[in-house]
């Protein structure tokens, strides 16, 4: 059965239900599809950036209780509050690691789709394509934009769409 793959942040679980939904897919999911920064918030020059746990298990279970979760989202959320915010050299590094994780899959599985957020999924087309990390270039995604990319056996990709939203209104654009 294909994956259907979600962030942990609160907007990609509710994103991801009417897909799950409209596929019959549980969607699972995947901590290091998150967006840049991780959960933070800056609090000004009093406080500075302070990390917070996001959603624990048992809060994502209630609310979505058919999603398959990893053993990393404990009672204690998933963001480890003393990482503060994510720097994109990390967020770099995590994106390499998902785009290798999603060409072993692509090898056997026929479809995979993936609920994740804008400055990831900037990352991850700039891994995919072996692209140098950059912010000279950015692959914009409106919310819920949809981007195909097709694995071939032989290793090689195409990207068949990036950024689609043309089954959004206009006014539902952002």
């Amino acid at each position: 059965m294909a994956p259907l793959y979600c962030s942990a942040m609160y907007r990609a679980l509710l994103t991801a239900k009417p897909i799950g939904q409209a596929l019959g897919l549980s969607p699972e999911l995947w901590v290091d599809i998150h967006e840049h920064g991780g959960i933070f918030l800056d609090h000004g020059p009093e406080q500075g950036v302070m990390g917070y746990p996001g959603r624990t298990r048992s809060e994502i279970l209630a609310e979505f209780p058919h999603y398959i979760l990893p053993d990393e989202i404990t009672a204690a959320g998933w963001w480890k509050p003393e990482w503060g915010k994510e720097d994109w050299p990390t967020c770099y590094g995590r994106a390499i690691r998902v785009a290798h994780h999603l060409r072993k899959r692509a090898v056997s599985d026929d479809h995979i789709a993936m609920v994740s957020h804008g400055g990831f999924i900037d990352v991850l087309i700039k891994a995919l394509t072996q692209q140098l990390p950059n912010r000279q270039l950015f692959y914009h995604h409106y919310n819920t934009a949809i981007t195909r990319v097709d694995f071939r056996e032989d290793g090689t990709m195409d990207i068949r769409q990036i950024n689609r939203y043309d089954h959004l209104p206009p006014e539902m654009f952002s």
